[in-house]
């Protein structure tokens, strides 16, 4: 029998980009894969059978190799092998080292001899792979495109005391600065350059003051690439002296209520949100922020911000990091710590830290900036982000950002 697969037209007036998997789709690693397996397994079986007095039972590439550890993650690999040959570990840390004996030790020696074993002998390229990547990046030179992102462009009809807003907007829900559980529509994304300027959501906005410090808002997002709509209704207000908001909303397929408080602590400001949601299915999460804010007299100004995300993993190996990089989601974590630091150095000269700590894995972004104003309307800043962890960690894995921007208000 004779297979057939469909034909697939790739051009760059369709496609931004064409992503390829290295592992196993550019190269060929699955033979390297097997002889690390191999190599790995041989060791711990061969030590364990000298210490318990058993004949030796070799890892079987044929055999186990597709059955326990082909197409798993390395944890998960090295649990089912282990468990077919009725051998118990526990779990261990995502730093334990060859000296332990736990799944995860096993796991990332594992990691270390795919690397060494590439280092030293290379690995193979899929020539048709290849020939593809090239058909495709010779035929981009003749081709021409544009392609523009918009922030911001609605229109607003006001009548008395209801605003209507079309289009793509930012609607700013929430007290948070590095994250906020209630902003939904619009997440905060901690480590973003452009933290002000967050891409809008194409939207329908209602708004009705109920008075001087009182609203009601409702908002509705069609369907978009995300397969799914959305809509919410906030209600804020305020009692003695005490700004809150109450959420209930439709995101995406997730059912979510919350609330925040802002108000004074003497002469802080103190800030808190909490939001519970339940996926379609039923499982449930809940996210929490707690936040406070202090000016002093010579402008230097302090906030801190602890977070609790229910719906990130407890340890790095359960870490989405697909879903962060095509921006589904904020981070992989559960706790954070953020800290903000500003002060001005002369009227116009003006400095700013910001730290994110993933308290989990202790990984940290950092990054310090200064921002000078050349004209009312036009700012120059330079800074720097500095991400610093361990492997798997989840700031460990990005590489350093030195930038410099301008920006011209009009």
């Amino acid at each position: 029998m004779t297979a057939v697969f469909p034909v697939i037209t790739l051009s760059p007036r369709d496609y931004d980009a064409v992503l390829f998997d290295l592992d196993g789709v550019l190269t060929r690693t699955a033979s390297v894969h097997a002889v690390v397996w191999k190599k790995l397994f041989d060791s711990f079986l061969e030590q364990r059978a000298t210490q318990a007095g058993e004949p030796f039972v070799p890892f079987d590439i044929a055999a186990d190799y597709p059955r326990y550890v082909d197409g798993k993650p390395r944890y998960d690999g090295v649990t089912a092998f282990l468990e077919s040959r009725g051998i118990e570990l526990p779990l261990g840390a995502p730093e334990d080292g060859p000296d332990v004996q736990s799944v995860r030790a096993l796991g990332n020696l594992k990691d270390r001899y795919f690397v060494q074993q590439m280092e030293q002998h290379g690995v193979e390229p899929y020539e048709a792979a290849i020939a593809l990547v090239r058909k495709l990046r010779d035929s981009e030179a003749g081709s021409y495109y544009a392609r523009h992102r918009l922030y911001r462009a609605s229109v607003t009809l006001a009548s008395r005391d209801t605003d209507v807003r079309i289009g793509r907007q930012r609607i700013a829900w929430g007290t948070g600065r590095f994250w906020s559980p209630l902003d939904i529509l619009n997440p905060i994304n901690p480590i973003q350059l452009e933290r002000e300027e967050r891409l809008g959501v194409d939207a329908v906005l209602v708004e009705r003051k109920l008075g001087a410090l009182s609203r009601l808002s409702a908002v509705y997002a069609p369907q978009h690439a995300s397969g799914a709509s959305s809509a919410a209704l906030l209600w804020h207000d305020n009692a003695a002296g005490v700004d809150y908001s109450i959420v209930v909303a439709r995101f995406l397929r997730e059912n979510v209520v919350g609330a925040d408080v802002a108000t004074q602590l003497g002469e802080a400001g103190l800030r808190a949100e909490l939001t519970h949601a339940r996926r379609e299915g039923g499982t449930d999460y809940r996210r929490a922020l707690l936040g406070l804010d202090y000016a002093f007299p010579n402008t230097l100004t302090l906030s801190g911000e602890f977070y609790h995300n229910g719906a990130g993993a407890a340890d790095r190996g359960s870490y989405d990091f697909a879903s962060l990089l095509a921006g589904r989601i904020q981070n992989v974590g559960r706790r954070y710590l953020g800290t903000y630091a500003s002060y001005e150095i002369t009227p116009l000269l003006k400095w700013a830290n910001y730290l994110v700590v993933n308290l989990a894995d202790h990984s940290r972004y950092f990054s310090p900036s200064l921002t000078y104003s050349i004209k009312t309307n036009l700012d120059w800043s330079v800074g720097v982000q500095l991400f610093r962890g361990s492997n798997g960690s989840e700031y460990g894995r990005f590489n350093d950002v030195y930038y410099t921007q301008l920006q011209w208000f009009f």
